[in-house]
């Protein structure tokens, strides 16, 4: 093998691992943290969460670690090392849902003072790895009236409205499932809501149709809020 061959396959071997070090830079880290309405399931469950279905709708160059767990509140999932673990993946975009859960009267219960506390901190901890955090306020449960038939608000109202004012005060984008959720089952009634259930009794839960339709809710509202989400997940026939 003469010089010239041997220049010739050592540039081309470092022309391959410079490209291959361009992609892997250019591959955006997104970190979903939330409760079970976020969260990923094994392919035969009956449960999805949008966090599956964004994992499932990543474009190429988007790399989605959901850690979202089933039963946390924003204070549980910081005592259980989650949040640690999130800032360990390195992530360049951080997702936020919680509320569902901080409602509880148990161990993992907050008020909204609290929730709004552990808001701050997840903000500006991923702010201080380099990620941008973006909230998003908890889906309203599938809680109808049953003498008047009107959706109620789950009693998540204080802290969907301290997650709005926390993101205004520390400038984090909010795109609110809470009201594009409650418009949706408002417009199309009790009975057809269930229809996106993993279970016909189940009010706070979603199938796959269901989690789909969060996911969209998601990428619309981030077309104002966070564009650069719209670059990041392609929902597959559009």
């Amino acid at each position: 093998m003469n010089l010239l061959t041997k220049l010739a396959r050592i540039t081309t071997a470092a022309a391959v691992l410079f490209t291959a070090s361009l992609a892997y830079a250019r591959e955006t880290i997104v970190v979903i943290v939330g409760d079970s309405t976020v969260a990923s399931y094994k392919p035969d469950d009956v449960f999805r969460g949008w966090g599956h279905i964004l994992s499932d709708w990543a474009a190429d160059g988007t790399k989605v670690v959901n850690l979202a767990k089933s039963g946390a509140s924003s204070k549980s999932f910081l005592s259980s090392q989650l949040w640690a673990k999130a800032l360990r993946a390195k992530p360049n975009v951080v997702l936020i849902q919680f509320g569902h859960n901080d409602r509880a009267r148990d161990q993992r219960g907050t008020k909204p003072d609290e929730y709004s506390e552990n808001l701050k901190r997840y903000a500006s901890e991923a702010r201080a790895i380099g990620a941008e955090p973006i909230f998003v306020t908890p889906p309203v449960p599938r809680a109808f009236n049953a003498q008047t038939g009107q959706l109620g608000n789950g009693r998540l109202t204080p802290f969907v409205e301290a997650m709005k004012k926390v993101g205004e005060e520390e400038k984090v984008p909010v795109l609110d499932l809470f009201e594009r959720s409650s418009g949706w089952y408002r417009s199309i009634g009790k009975e057809k809501s269930y229809e996106f259930a993993p279970t016909p009794t189940d009010i706070n839960h979603y199938n796959q149709a269901g989690a789909e339709q969060l996911a969209r809710f998601i990428l619309e509202e981030a077309r104002e809020k966070a564009p650069e989400l719209n670059r990041l997940f392609v929902e597959p026939g559009r």
